[in-house]
């Protein structure tokens, strides 16, 4: 042996040989970070998915209110007559019989 690896020896009190099970662990811990953090049940994986659950979510939620209100607007037009002709007037431009509807368009400046 040479003067270094019997400096080493004196220090740390061991031999060359019995420096495996540490290089084994790292590798080991290496492995364990490698997959608990990559693949498909990696902790990336699980974050994405959370991430897109919730947009889903919020999604979910958005559309059950929008299918609310298209559900009372359709009670209203069932079963409203002022409403009906309040819609007509407004979205359809529609007036009564000898009515005149006049619509007035917004005047648009050119650039």
């Amino acid at each position: 042996m040479n003067k270094l690896s019997l400096d080493f020896q004196k220090y740390t009190g061991r031999k060359n040989h019995q420096r495996w099970p540490y290089y084994l662990a790292i590798i080991g811990l290496f492995f364990l970070l490698y997959a608990f953090l990559q693949g498909e049940h990696g902790l990336i994986h699980y974050w994405k998915l959370t991430r897109e659950k919730n947009q889903i979510q919020k999604e979910i939620t958005q559309l059950k209110k929008e299918q609310e209100q298209l559900k009372q607007e359709i009670d209203l037009l069932l079963k409203n007559k002022h409403y009906i002709e309040k819609v007509a007037r407004e979205k359809y431009k529609m007036g009564r019989n000898g009515e005149k509807v006049y619509v007035v368009l917004e005047e648009t400046t050119a650039p």
